[in-house]
């Protein structure tokens, strides 16, 4: 399809030259409207028959208004084809995201975890009301991060009594979390030690990666978060590791302008930093801005991959790194 547009491009272009011809010498009026009339049937078959993707495009004009028609013509099809060609970005990013979420799935399977946990869903499904409560405090007493899951499921079992069980266990994992938060906290109001920080920061790392924390709730601690993180660099500076936990942390706080800043910090420090890269990759992509993506794509080339230990992420710079899939427009 795309010699097909193409070529109506060019037929479009040739007559604009043609025009300009007569207009200069005077002459050819009738080879110019025989050009213009065979040009027009062809350049209609092949946007009825070739070029179907582009409906309700005013082909008449290029007949009935030679010159003009020719160039809002021109202007209209490339438009259209420079957005077309721009929106395979995003489907390329929503393959990458798939593609990402598969693959660290992939690599952090737990098999006997999973089994438990599976068994522990089934179970849910089919036992008594009973036999569910004691369940839950025989069995989840011992491995409470490992069963949120099956937690969560019997908080939404038909059963007030499951449903009652079920949520004190998960008020309590989150007790148990905050109660530490809060012991840090007050432990680094009595000592502001680098020690105390970075283990505050861990805590609320784990705790916003759980599965616990509503979308508002969620806010708050990752902006506490922020502010950890930020309090680190004003005493310390920050680590490779920092650098991407702060830009991870203004992306899911939607502030793309802070993250960008954290960005040119941590890579002017750490200029090899692969994660930084793919974290600047989904801002640009998220923010529709193809050019900044071309160039991130590039940067991503120039890594070698033999120096990124991480299997996981050798595979996301494969992925974006592979020579483009030919497409037909």
């Amino acid at each position: 399809m795309g010699v097909y547009f193409f070529l109506m491009l060019l037929l479009m272009i040739l007559s604009l030259v043609f025009l300009v011809i007569i207009i200069l010498f005077k002459e050819f009026y009738l080879l110019y409207a025989l050009y213009m009339v065979i040009s027009y049937f062809v350049i209609r078959y092949l946007y009825n028959t070739k070029v179907n993707e582009y409906q309700g495009i005013p082909i008449y004009m290029y007949l009935f208004m030679p010159g003009l028609g020719s160039i809002l013509l021109i202007l209209i099809l490339s438009s259209l084809y420079y957005i077309k060609r721009s929106s395979f970005l995003i489907e390329d990013y929503e393959t990458y995201i798939r593609f990402k979420n598969q693959l660290a799935r992939e690599k952090t399977f737990n098999y006997e975890e999973s089994i438990t946990i599976m068994s522990g869903l089934d179970l849910m499904n089919h036992l008594s009301a009973e036999a569910k409560k004691e369940m839950i405090i025989e069995k989840m007493g011992s491995q409470l991060g490992n069963n949120i899951r099956v937690l969560k499921t019997a908080n939404s079992d038909e059963n007030s009594e499951v449903q009652h069980y079920a949520s004190v266990m998960l008020n309590e994992i989150e007790n148990n979390i905050n109660n530490k938060i809060y012991q840090l906290k007050e432990k680094y109001k009595r000592n502001s030690s680098l020690k105390i920080l970075d283990e505050l920061i861990k805590h609320y790392k784990e705790y916003i990666a759980s599965d616990l924390l509503e979308t508002d709730v969620l806010s708050v601690y990752n902006n506490e978060y922020i502010r950890l993180l930020n309090e680190r660099l004003e005493m310390a500076g920050l680590e490779k590791s920092h650098y991407i936990e702060l830009m991870d942390a203004y992306i899911r706080n939607m502030d793309y302008i802070q993250s960008r800043e954290v960005y040119k910090e941590g890579i002017k420090r750490f200029p090899e930093t692969v994660e930084l890269y793919l974290l600047k990759l989904k801002v640009d992509l998220t923010l529709n801005q193809h050019e900044a993506v071309r160039t991130d794509i590039k940067y991503l080339k120039e890594i070698d991959k033999n120096t990124v230990k991480s299997e996981h992420l050798r595979s996301q710079l494969e992925f974006w790194c592979q020579e483009p899939i030919e497409r037909k427009i």
